[in-house]
């Protein structure tokens, strides 16, 4: 393992609300270290002295702003051609990992090189070589979501269902609060209702609920990853939604948990920054810190 450059999170309060010795990362963007002991001038330069690293990404609400137009979720301007970068000159292997299909977040990054994603919170891989590879549900879960399905027809919400491989998720991004809050609540008590005698769990994510199997996470996929290496080399996990927690929990102590997104929430990441612009110096420093070494 690198090292771990944070332990254990620390609740952002009141007396550690800012960290007492500023990285040189922080000196230039106001990040925020939920964790007093974590050291990014130590991760920068294990980063820039690795011969491989690990960047990890979430979609919706991290590389892309959320809209209530689910298919226009497109990614901040900027984004494709960082991420091209990181992928043509530097020794990092891009992951991304999202709730959405796999084939959707191809279709909405639109990149030019080659990526790895693992969609559906890990359900589906898609190798950088183009392979792929879905885990198949057991009947019984089948079942659920098409009984899911039926009762989100049966109440006219078929505009605000989103089907996905082995998953099934209803929004209520742009509803309003008076008729989304019963709305959620009597959705969660069907669906809890589908559940027992079957591998699926009902989820909350930010802007919906979603119904998929227990023993898929975003933390399971990067676990996987991680689990390829005899030595972890530096690695980071980026994320915005209560989703990402199992990845945050994953990667504490191997590398860096950070929280993308504009209002701070309770976390198990180790570093907090805002979309976009703190979030495009922080993949700018990384594909310059992580730039292949000239032979």
């Amino acid at each position: 393992m690198h090292g771990a450059y944070a332990l254990p999170y620390q609740r952002l309060g009141r007396q550690n609300r800012h960290f007492h010795k500023l990285s040189s990362f922080q000196r230039k963007v106001p990040v925020k270290i939920l964790n007093k002991k974590v050291d990014l001038d130590r991760f920068w330069k294990d980063l820039s002295c690795s011969d491989s690293s690990i960047l990890f990404l979430d979609y919706d609400g991290t590389l892309a702003p959320f809209t209530v137009e689910r298919d226009e979720a497109l990614p901040y301007p900027w984004v494709p051609g960082l991420l091209n970068e990181i992928i043509k000159k530097t020794i990092s292997r891009l992951v991304i990992i999202s709730g959405r299909d796999v084939t959707v977040v191809q279709k909405l990054l639109h990149m030019d090189n080659p990526v790895e994603i693992w969609g559906c919170h890990g359900r589906q891989h898609l190798f950088q070589n183009g392979e792929m590879e879905s885990e198949i549900l057991p009947r019984a879960d089948r079942k659920v979501l098409s009984n899911a399905h039926e009762w989100i027809e049966d109440h006219g919400l078929s505009d605000n269902m989103e089907e996905k491989s082995g998953c099934i998720a209803l929004h209520f991004r742009g509803m309003k609060a008076s008729r989304a809050g019963p709305l959620e609540k009597q959705a969660s008590r069907a669906f809890e209702a589908m559940l027992p005698g079957s591998g699926m769990a009902l989820e909350k994510f930010d802007g919906g609920i979603e119904i998929r199997s227990s023993n898929t996470d975003k933390g399971k996929a990067v676990e996987k990853v991680l689990s390829e290496y005899e030595a972890v080399p530096p690695c980071a996990y980026l994320g915005d939604d209560l989703t990402d927690e199992d990845a945050f929990k994953a990667i504490k102590g191997k590398g860096l948990g950070i929280l993308v997104r504009e209002d701070f929430r309770p976390t198990m990441a180790d570093v907090w920054i805002k979309p976009p612009e703190e979030l495009k110096m922080f993949l700018t420093q990384w594909r310059d810190n992580a730039r292949r070494k000239r032979q």
